[in-house]
């Protein structure tokens, strides 16, 4: 009876392989995901097709509706696009000039860095960071 009880399946062997190809899928689409985001994080500039109007003096990645409605002359070209954050607010931005022309959107600030394309991932918060909604838990108060 004991024997009967020990003895495994004769596919056992099946099973386990499933399932080490299934983690290694998984795997393989998490080292992807990985991969795109430490290219993004490295990435803090590319070239893109752009469009630039005279009349309207601005340049985007298209034409707008006003300069095709009333024929504007359109330039298109490569630009630089370059990535930058606020320092205040941490606000990101992108701009095709060497900095950001225009203040920040959220703050008004001025004072803006360079950063990567990609939004670094935060990790875990240490103990001392974590919110306490109700604030700290002390144990045995008011028993």
């Amino acid at each position: 009876m004991e024997k009967l009880l020990r003895q495994k399946s004769s596919h056992a062997h099946q099973l386990d392989d499933l399932e080490t190809e299934e983690e290694m899928q998984y795997f393989s689409v998490l080292e992807k995901k990985e991969q795109l985001e430490e290219k993004m994080l490295s990435v803090k500039e590319i070239q893109c097709d752009v469009v630039s109007c005279k009349i309207c003096k601005y340049t985007a990645h298209q034409a707008s509706d006003l300069c095709k409605k009333e024929n504007h002359p359109l330039k298109h070209h490569k630009a630089t696009k370059r990535f930058f954050k606020c320092k205040s607010c941490s606000h990101r931005t992108t701009t095709f000039a060497r900095v950001p022309a225009q203040s920040c959107r959220k703050c008004n600030g001025s004072n803006f860095e360079r950063t990567s394309m990609g939004k670094p991932k935060e990790g875990p918060k240490l103990p001392e960071e974590k919110l306490l909604i109700r604030g700290e838990e002390i144990k045995y108060i008011n028993k």
